[in-house]
């Protein structure tokens, strides 16, 4: 699994969050609800296809419209990021990063 840039990471956060499969202008409208970004149209299609690309979004077509789900969980893509962290700064090891929490 790859890791997301920052635009991608707002893209799948609106996704995981949403109660219903959104098309691009739905993402678009959260993003900027959320986010306060104002993203162009085809800023939000590029992302969507470097996440389509990336294994993280499925692309179904209803009517005229494209609505996009996630195939990648927010749980399991949190897990790959803190196992990379435990292993780029901790060397693997947990217990040190845990400690360090407690402190």
């Amino acid at each position: 699994m790859d890791k997301l840039s920052n635009g991608e990471e707002k893209v799948m956060l609106v996704i995981w969050q949403a109660k219903e499969r959104l098309t691009y202008i739905g993402v678009r409208d959260e993003i900027e609800s959320r986010f306060g970004d104002n993203w162009k149209g085809q800023t939000v299609c590029t992302v969507i296809k470097r996440l389509k690309k990336k294994g993280y979004i499925a692309t179904f077509k209803m009517g005229r419209f494209t609505n996009y789900e996630a195939l990648i969980s927010i749980e399991d893509y949190r897990k790959m990021l803190l196992n990379e962290i435990i292993e780029r700064l901790y060397q693997g090891n947990r217990t040190k990063l845990i400690e360090e929490l407690l402190e």
